[in-house]
């Protein structure tokens, strides 16, 4: 019976979570909260609309799909795509720096074949401030500058 419970519970959040990924701010109806209802631990920040949450170079796009702050840590989501390098090297993302911080951390929420089509989760010391730079071959730099516009 609790399983049940928990699968139905881990169903229900991933309706959420993919109505908020997948939808953007501007399309869900907004609601305005009371100035004396305070913060969560963790809160999620989209990356702006504009052009910086994507960047295409050399035939790599790579997007910003998430930036989420806990007490102490800022997660970062990215989605990787090409048709020529292989960007599940683990080098491209123990080198890759948020506010000149590097990451301490990353995991790989799917494991597409390849290395064409990545999902890629970074973990990095709490910011809330500075650019994030990512190099997933060599020469090629990607800068998204302020995500917390």
């Amino acid at each position: 019976m609790i399983k049940n419970f928990l699968f139905l519970l881990l169903i229900a959040g991933s309706i959420w979570g993919s109505e908020r990924l997948f939808n953007p701010v501007s399309a869900r109806a907004s609601t305005s909260v009371p100035s004396q209802v305070s913060a969560p631990a963790t809160q999620t920040a989209r990356p702006s609309q504009s052009a910086s949450a994507s960047q295409e170079q050399n035939g790599i796009t790579i997007e910003v799909t998430s930036v989420e702050q806990a007490e102490e840590t800022t997660t970062v989501s990215l989605s990787l795509n090409n048709h020529t390098y292989d960007l599940s090297q683990e080098a491209i993302y123990e080198t890759a720096t948020l506010n000149g911080q590097p990451s301490v951390s990353h995991a790989f929420p799917s494991q597409a074949a390849g290395g064409h089509h990545v999902q890629v989760v970074m973990v990095f010391p709490k910011t809330t401030e500075g650019a994030l730079v990512i190099s997933p071959a060599d020469g090629i730099v990607f800068t998204f500058e302020d995500l917390w516009k």
